[in-house]
């Protein structure tokens, strides 16, 4: 029986390498535009990011970059179909709706807000909302002692073809202030500018 104990392990260890090279998209797989329900977006900027499969579905993914070696240091972007509470009736009114949703409950995060600013845009003739947050966060499994700094940039648009739903797409670092890099905002505002509203495979909105 002992003869076979070792191939046992190597095996595993195969099959889960194996599960993992399954599980991450690479930059250089990807297809130059990503299509889901709802919403299509360019390839990331660079060789840096990748996916997870396991973080993927029909309305949502998110998309992660590689920071370097800091444990504390992360950066990904995201696109998703979410639902709303009812059809706006203005852009103002589009604006309001989103400030009085709460916040999703966190269970092992203490959050202080040190900045959320809000304002109007319009992305293919569709209401939708900028939003800018800043906040300090406690208790992350990488750094339970530590308070980390989070910056949260992007859009909610309403989607002209689900009256009561919307796009979200933003990305999100979070580190120790000496690990946020502007490089990396630069490639996020990148990332958001190659997102489009779809009403249809291959049919922008507007």
């Amino acid at each position: 029986m002992r003869r076979f104990k070792f191939p046992l392990i190597a095996g595993l260890l195969i099959l889960g390498g194996c599960a993992h090279l399954l599980n991450r998209v690479s930059y250089s797989h990807m297809s130059p535009r990503l299509a889901y329900q709802g919403f299509s977006f360019d390839r990331p900027p660079n060789r840096h990011w990748y996916l997870l499969r396991s973080e993927e579905s029909y309305t949502a993914v998110i998309l992660r970059r590689e920071t370097g070696f800091s444990k504390t240091h992360t950066f990904y972007a995201q696109v998703a179909l979410a639902s709303i509470a009812r059809q706006p009736l203005s852009h103002a009114d589009f604006s309001a709706l989103l400030r009085a949703e709460k916040e999703p409950h966190r269970v092992t995060y203490e959050v202080r807000k040190l900045s959320d600013e809000q304002t109007l845009a319009t992305i293919q003739n569709q209401w939708c909302v900028r939003f800018d947050k800043i906040a300090l966060v406690r208790g992350a499994p990488v750094a339970p002692d530590d308070e980390l700094r989070m910056i949260i940039r992007g859009f909610r648009c309403l989607h002209p073809a689900f009256p009561k739903a919307t796009v979200d797409f933003f990305y999100s670092e979070r580190g120790r202030p000496g690990d946020l890099d502007p490089a990396l905002a630069e490639e996020g505002e990148r990332f958001l500018q190659g997102v489009r509203i779809d009403v249809a495979p291959g049919t922008p909105a507007a």
